[in-house]
């Protein structure tokens, strides 16, 4: 639980950070980002949210030393789950996801497309064998990352 990891694909730097980046996650991921180029694209993921229900789980404090901890840094997108929803958010200027989840009442989980550096996201509705849109938090256009239907996106429908 408290075991953060990480490892590198296509050019994209992971991360998984647990529950939450608490204060030996942060340390340990402040020492790993020092040995990438400032530049390196990152995904970063979390159980708890950041905003909205569960996102006391943590305390704002150590959010404000994560949202620095990252500042400036190319993060592509941030995913955390623990609530059970389908959605898109904008935390700090960073794009996070939330994937629902198969087995509760969302029924949905999230393809990530990973091309060059650019990453599309969608979301499949497994009971309903469909393509589902992502709900979006940020007014709509804010995001800097597409979610848009799957033949838009390259992914066979």
């Amino acid at each position: 639980d408290r075991v953060p990891y990480s490892w590198n694909w296509g050019g994209v730097h992971f991360v998984m950070f647990g529950k939450y980046p608490d204060s030996h996650a942060l340390q340990w991921s402040k020492q790993g980002l020092q040995t990438l180029p400032a530049g390196k694209p990152l995904v970063l993921c979390l159980h708890f949210t950041l905003t909205g229900a569960f996102s006391d789980s943590w305390k704002q404090a150590e959010k404000d030393a994560f949202a620095k901890a990252i500042e400036g840094r190319n993060v592509l997108a941030i995913f955390n789950g623990h609530w059970h929803v389908l959605r898109h958010y904008r935390w700090e200027g960073h794009d996070v996801f939330q994937p629902g989840s198969p087995r509760h009442n969302c029924h949905t989980f999230l393809v990530v497309h990973l091309v060059n550096g650019k990453m599309t996201v969608v979301a499949w509705h497994w009971e309903n064998q469909t393509w589902v849109n992502i709900p979006e938090d940020a007014p709509t256009g804010a995001m800097g990352i597409p979610h848009v239907a799957p033949a838009l996106a390259g992914i066979p429908s």
